[in-house]
């Protein structure tokens, strides 16, 4: 039996192992992960994991999805006043019912703030 041609040309640069649809290769390159799902994981593995106050976690995966720019300095700039707060919260034993949703943490822009002595 003769080998069948394949439809869809071989890329050099694309990994072994990995499937693209024909369509994706006909159109303009794109990147492995967009920015915003860039974002989502940062959310997802840094962020959920280390907020102490875990609820309504949709609402928070929105609000973080409405900070920008979506970038490096942004995204240091709230893991940096993250940690200044948790340290806060668990240093001065801060009950659970008086640290912020998650949601309301992030749309205030609370990293930007620094916790009282």
């Amino acid at each position: 039996m003769k080998k069948q041609p394949s439809t869809v040309e071989s890329n050099p640069a694309q990994p072994k192992g990995q499937f693209v649809p024909a369509i994706a290769e006909a159109s303009s390159p794109q990147p492995v992960k967009s920015l915003q799902d860039e974002w989502l994981e940062a959310f997802e593995t840094d962020f959920w994991r280390d907020y102490p106050r875990k609820i309504c976690k949709f609402m928070a995966r929105k609000a973080f999805l409405r900070i920008k720019p979506w970038n490096q300095e942004t995204c240091d700039a709230i893991f940096a006043g993250l940690d200044r707060w948790v340290n806060h919260w668990r240093d001065n034993e801060i009950d659970r019912q008086f640290i912020p949703y998650p949601a309301t943490w992030l749309n205030q822009h609370r990293w930007e703030d620094e916790p009282d002595a």
